[in-house]
């Protein structure tokens, strides 16, 4: 006899709560949250089971398919497929954080150059390139912490250099080109337009600054 298909709703989950194996009511939790967008706690509580409960079978749903088979034959228990799916996902965790901070590594790097090669563009002296990158750290860092920094929005496609043009001072107050306070503004307003993750941002300038010490 062919087995009856994994429920894809709440109202056939519920009525066949009590016949499914574990697994099966695993599988269809994992599915009808993917279907309906809902939270476990909204399913939880449609189908009248403790949230709790859900949850740990969600954990059971994402089980290697190896373990996910011993576990259905009787050879390892439920406990012990709970343990293997804690293993791998916190695996997983930390695979995709080593690889994000890759990623920004590599990215505030690539900021970092630019960096260093628009202040280089400016003909400024040294010693005020790294009095410039550190009051820029520090005024965003304060309008972070204070919850002021202003949530940017960059059209897509746009390129560094327009960024850079359509965020150079335009007070006639600023217009003096030997205020070191002109540049500090500038470049403020351009990395966080061109950089949005903070992280990333903030290691680019630092990274930057080093470049510039070692000069």
């Amino acid at each position: 006899m062919k087995p009856e298909p994994i429920p894809t709703n709440i109202e056939d989950l519920r009525n066949r709560w009590p016949e499914l194996p574990a697994l099966d009511r695993a599988d269809a939790v994992k599915r009808i949250q993917q279907l309906s967008g809902k939270s476990i706690r909204s399913i939880a509580k449609e189908l009248g089971q403790p949230d709790p409960s859900l949850r740990n079978l969600l954990v059971l749903a994402n089980a290697p398919k190896a373990d996910r088979l011993l576990a259905s034959a009787g050879t390892i228990s439920m406990r012990e497929l709970r343990r293997r799916a804690d293993a791998r996902a916190k695996t997983e965790a930390e695979k995709a954080q080593r690889s994000e901070r890759e990623r920004r590594a590599k990215e505030s790097e690539e900021w970092s150059a630019r960096i260093f090669d628009w202040l280089e563009g400016q003909n400024l002296a040294w010693t005020h390139r790294e009095t410039i990158i550190q009051e820029v750290q520090r005024e965003l860092m304060q309008a972070e912490i204070a919850g002021t920094l202003p949530k940017v929005e960059v059209p897509p496609r746009i390129s560094l250099e327009n960024i850079i043009d359509r965020t150079r001072p335009k007070d006639p107050n600023w217009n003096n080109a030997l205020s070191m306070y002109f540049y500090v503004d500038w470049l403020a307003h351009w990395v966080l337009y061109a950089i949005p993750d903070a992280i990333v941002r903030d290691a680019a300038l630092s990274s930057a600054r080093y470049r510039v010490q070692l000069q």
